[in-house]
Parts: C-alpha cells; structure tokens; sequence
C-alpha cells in the first residue's frame, strides 16, 4: 500500500503495510495487488492507548481473491497490538505533507502566538440521552476536551459552516492562551 493523501492533502508518498486512521479522518491509499496469486486478509482493529479504557477491540476483515486464484483459506495476517504506540508513531511521524501539492503552505517561520493547550479524556454525565455508552448507574461516558472545555454538538450551524459562511455568533476567536485549571505533572 502507499499512501498518498491525509484528510485531502497530498503527502509524500509512504509504502506501508500498516495504515493508522484517526477517527472521522480519511486516507488515500493506492492498493498494489503484486503478489503472488492467493487468495488474502486485509484486517483492521482499533488502536487504543489509554489504558483502562473500554474500546471496541474486534477485528474487521475482508478478503483479496486474485481472479486465477486456487480457493484457499487465506491466513489471517499478525496485527500490531491494540496499545502499539510504537508502531502507530511510526507512521503517524513519516507523514510530511507534499511540498507544492495542490494545498501545501509553508509552516510559518516566526512565532507570533504562544499558547498552552492540553486535550483531555473524562468521564462526563450523559444528561438528556437515551445513548446506550451512558446505560448503567453512574450515567457517564468518555468525553474529549481542549483546554478543559467540552465539545458540544451544534445547534444551528457548524463552526466550518459559520467560518466559511461569515455567520457571527457561533464560535469566537478567543481561544485562551492557558486551561483555566493547572494540571498536575
């Protein structure tokens, strides 16, 4: 496999037998089918590092069969571990975006804003849903944070659809500089 794009934006291309995809992130992979002719797994499960952490741990898989193929039972490939931050590293660092690609802008030599943001995983209650991550007696699920500030699904627009738009009252430019709480180390 070599992969050619992240999110819309060309790459330098990366051969790879293994692809590491972010949730809601997409991936342009060219698929080489140069072996030999047999029938093969491609597999995929989730990577999770935070330990403790419930997560879906199946593995989803699929089947290559080459047109003159005798029918066999391909072997299921070994799969890195669902905590191999090693390996998710690996590919995550050799990605560099394709100089001169169709959206490619140089990263900005002086620093004009400094900031400190951290990103947080906690457990938030589930107030007014009937989602089945919140069934149990604590009514909680994991929630994502940027600087102590969750997400929350939009009630009229987007943030993309208002920035694009030029719609005022639904985001703000004034992201803190600092989490509002000091973090222990």
């Amino acid at each position: 496999m070599t992969v050619v794009a992240i999110d819309a934006s060309y790459t330098i291309p990366i051969v790879t037998d293994i692809v590491v995809i972010a949730p809601d992130q997409t991936t342009g992979v060219l698929f080489t089918a140069d072996q030999l002719s047999a029938s093969y797994y491609m597999a995929a499960h989730a990577y999770a590092s935070a330990a403790g952490a419930p997560f879906d741990n199946t593995t989803t898989t699929g089947i290559i069969i080459y047109e003159d193929a005798t029918p066999l039972t391909p072997q299921m490939p070994v799969l890195p571990a669902f905590n191999d931050t090693p390996t998710a590293h690996k590919f995550s660092s050799n990605l560099t975006g394709l100089v001169n690609g169709l959206h490619w802008t140089p990263v900005p030599l002086e620093i004009d804003e400094q900031m400190f943001v951290t990103v947080g995983l906690s457990l938030v209650a589930c107030e007014g849903t009937t989602n089945a991550t919140c069934a149990g007696p604590f009514q909680q699920r994991l929630g994502a944070n940027m600087n102590n500030a969750s997400f929350q699904f939009p009630t009229k627009l987007s943030m993309l659809q208002a920035f694009f738009n030029n719609v005022d009252g639904i985001y703000t430019t004034d992201f803190q500089n600092q989490p509002p709480l000091v973090f222990g180390g």
